[in-house]
């Protein structure tokens, strides 16, 4: 009978894929954090502070989410 130690994955093509795949989940969330802090301050601005923006209320989605990912 043969141990499997989470140590030996370090090295290996299964390590690799799973700290990608972390990494990839950690982006993600970041990602998603970011977009909500912008939509939260947008959506918390008067409607005369989005038009000195120069964005309108209908468009608080589009520009958090191209904020967010630096578009």
């Amino acid at each position: 009978m043969s141990t499997i130690s989470i140590f030996s994955l370090r090295g290996s093509a299964m390590g690799s894929r799973l700290r990608n795949a972390t990494h990839a989940v950690r982006q993600h969330i970041a990602l998603q954090r970011r977009y909500r802090q912008t939509l939260d301050e947008l959506s918390n601005l008067r409607p005369h502070e989005l038009s000195d923006l120069g964005i309108a209320h209908g468009d608080i989605h589009r520009v958090a989410w191209q904020s967010a990912n630096g578009l």
